[in-house]
């Protein structure tokens, strides 16, 4: 039989971050604009620095941040 995942969360990727729905699904969004996330399974974006931001959606890096 095949186990539901419902209740196991998606691996969400770097540039990625996890947002559970009330129903309980799980969907890995991109980074918006101006954050990024170098880890796995985190639920939030980190914001780059002061005055700077990212060209594009779902940076994994501080780097991606000018």
């Amino acid at each position: 039989t095949m186990k539901s995942n419902l209740f196991q969360p998606e691996i969400c990727e770097p540039g990625e971050y996890t947002k559970i729905e009330e129903s309980g699904i799980v969907n890995c969004l991109m980074c918006p604009l101006g954050t990024y996330q170098p880890k796995f399974r985190e639920t939030e974006c980190l914001p780059c620095p002061s005055g700077t931001t990212t060209a594009q959606k779902g940076s994994p890096s501080v780097n991606d941040c000018k």
